[in-house]
């Protein structure tokens, strides 16, 4: 057996004749010529490819647009104290997959189905079941009547998280949302 390196790639090989050895140096000589032109083609196909998915990877790059999320609400919550009812929405994906998400709330009154402004919101995203939180601070903007869009949050690993809110202003109350993502 012989041993033939071409780059970084090893084979071994059954002994070759004279013959044989240079049609296998012209081959690897060829393939050699042609891997600068292949490289550059796999290149620009991974490059377009992670393009494709990037949408992934970023949040909601307008807060103000509510459009960019589905018609119908991933989760309806009642607020801790039952002042409120809070719907849900994810994007890109509902249920949200890993990754860079936006949540779309819409809190309303929960006595009268009023839309509730006034409200400063912190949010808290946590993974009860592994102990921790996400390692980005979520940015909260108001929108009006009642709605809020929540943009760089962050969930790192499948499973459920816990989106933890604070609601102070003309409410203080409190709502834990559950996300399972996927």
């Amino acid at each position: 057996m012989q041993k033939i390196s071409i780059g970084n790639a090893e084979a071994r090989i059954p002994q070759l004749s004279l013959n044989g050895m240079a049609n296998l140096v012209r081959a690897r000589n060829r393939w050699l010529s042609l891997a600068p032109s292949c490289s550059r083609t796999i290149l620009l196909a991974l490059v377009s490819l992670l393009g494709c998915n990037s949408t992934v990877m970023q949040s909601n790059p307008d807060a103000s647009d509510t459009n960019y999320f589905p018609a119908a609400p991933y989760e309806t919550v009642t607020s801790q104290e039952g002042m409120l009812n809070v719907s849900t929405w994810t994007s890109p994906n509902q249920p949200p997959i890993r990754g860079v998400i936006a949540v779309k709330l819409s809190v309303t009154n929960a006595a009268n189905g009023d839309t509730q402004d006034g409200l400063t919101l912190s949010v808290n995203p946590v993974m009860p079941v592994m102990g921790h939180g996400s390692s980005t601070v979520p940015q909260v903007s108001a929108i009006g009547d009642g709605v809020f869009v929540i943009t760089d949050m962050y969930l790192f690993m499948a499973g459920r998280w816990n989106l933890d809110i604070t609601f102070a202003g003309s409410v203080t109350d409190n709502a834990t949302i559950p996300l399972d993502v996927q």
